[in-house]
């Protein structure tokens, strides 16, 4: 899978990992799981990358700096990433789940809006974060 601006690409593997490579093929990544890792796709931003495993984990992970950190893990009899990397299904108590890619912008707006009633009722906790 190449990213979408076309510089790097990634690979799924039987190792437990999906690995990152620049267009010279050095491994500049490895994104670990504990299982066979079955799936990977990038965001259309480029900015989150997905991986799935055959243990049904979906993993989230964003660049930071030059390493790549995670930043979610959805678990799952089975883990399917969308072809448009918009959407990751998961399958819970047999019930089919689709859960947005989300970069970390993203999950900290939608975590202050969560909290945002909170820190009103709370003035003397800090929220530099939801500033």
């Amino acid at each position: 899978m190449f990213s979408p601006d076309g510089k790097t690409v990634a690979t799924a593997s039987i190792d437990d990992t999906a690995k990152l490579w620049n267009l010279q093929g050095l491994q500049i990544a490895i994104l670990k799981h504990n299982d066979e890792v079955n799936n990977v796709v990038f965001s259309p931003d480029g900015k989150t990358i997905a991986t799935a495993s055959s243990e049904g984990a979906v993993r989230l992970w964003t660049q930071v700096g030059d390493d790549w950190q995670q930043l979610a893990e959805y678990q799952g009899r089975d883990g399917v990433l969308n072809p448009d990397g918009k959407l990751i299904t998961v399958v819970v108590d047999n019930t089919v789940q689709l859960r947005p890619v989300e970069g970390l912008d993203e999950l900290l707006a939608r975590g202050c809006d969560w909290l945002r009633d909170y820190f009103a009722s709370h003035p003397d906790v800090p929220n530099e974060a939801c500033r």
